[in-house]
């Protein structure tokens, strides 16, 4: 039969398997964890999303309002609906329909809210969430939105292309053509703009001149998240192929394979835990 969907906690610093969150989902954990504070946020193609407590690793609650599968955060599902729920009390607040197909990626940067659904990328204001402008562009299969760390520009990524828009009045800053297969992940460093792809590979581009740079291979399965330490010295991607490497970005060379995934590596997520 299937193998069980599981949530894997491991300490980034020794690279070792802390704890394995599963009895709560009933199927694939989606392409999208969220964390705030000391929770963290699973979200599951079968109507269902969890909140964890990441201090003791119990579920807190569980979410369901919609009428087909949670792929990616709070908000981006397959019916085509944005829904707001309040992180304290846990209890949905608003709903909206966004988009005329499933909505394929959601970032949030400088108060509002970017949604992506394959072929086109819709500006949200916060509060009201109305549709502040519809970006204009390269917008084949948009799999992909990633802000920078500065606040300054959000990436999007699809078929043959990634663009930079810049993250206030979201104006196309440049666009990147690629030649190595779909862009499905993306992570960015002061140095690097780095692309997970279809072809199971990942390329890293240099920042200031958009020249390739290296291509990292060792993977046997489609590239599904890229994280970068807070040091920004080292890369973290998972994969279709059940493991997570461990990249270091200052010679580029395999680090680590961790293999304690039982199917496809759909998501990464990185936090420090508060301290008092």
């Amino acid at each position: 039969g299937p193998r069980r969907p599981s949530l894997v906690i491991s300490l980034a610093s020794q690279h070792r398997l802390l704890r394995k969150l599963r009895r709560e989902h009933k199927g694939m954990i989606g392409f999208q964890m969220k964390t705030w504070k000391n929770s963290c946020l699973t979200f599951n193609p079968f109507l269902f999303s969890q909140a964890w407590n990441m201090e003791n690793y119990d579920c807190i609650r569980t979410l369901q309002t919609h009428s087909k599968g949670v792929i990616h955060s709070l908000a981006v599902v397959q019916d085509r609906l944005m829904s707001v729920w309040d992180a304290g009390s846990m209890n949905e607040k608003k709903s909206i329909v966004v988009a005329d197909e499933s909505i394929s990626a959601m970032v949030h940067v400088n108060g509002h809210l970017l949604t992506a659904s394959y072929a086109v990328i819709k500006v949200w204001e916060c509060q009201s969430l109305t549709c502040a402008k519809i970006l204009n562009g390269p917008m084949h299969w948009v799999r992909v939105l990633c802000p920078d760390r500065t606040g300054k520009l959000v990436y999007s990524a699809c078929h043959d292309a990634i663009t930079a828009w810049d993250a206030h009045n979201f104006t196309e800053a440049w666009t990147l053509k690629t030649a190595f297969g779909s862009v499905h992940a993306i992570a960015v460093t002061a140095q690097h703009l780095i692309a997970g792809t279809y072809n199971q590979n990942i390329h890293v581009y240099d920042m200031a001149t958009r020249a390739h740079v290296k291509e990292l291979s060792g993977h046997i399965g489609i590239i599904n998240d890229l994280q970068v330490s807070a040091c920004e010295n080292f890369l973290f991607s998972a994969s279709e192929d059940s493991t997570i490497k461990i990249w270091n970005l200052q010679n580029f060379l395999l680090v680590q394979t961790l293999m304690r995934h039982e199917s496809g590596v759909n998501c990464l997520v990185s936090w420090e835990a508060e301290r008092s």
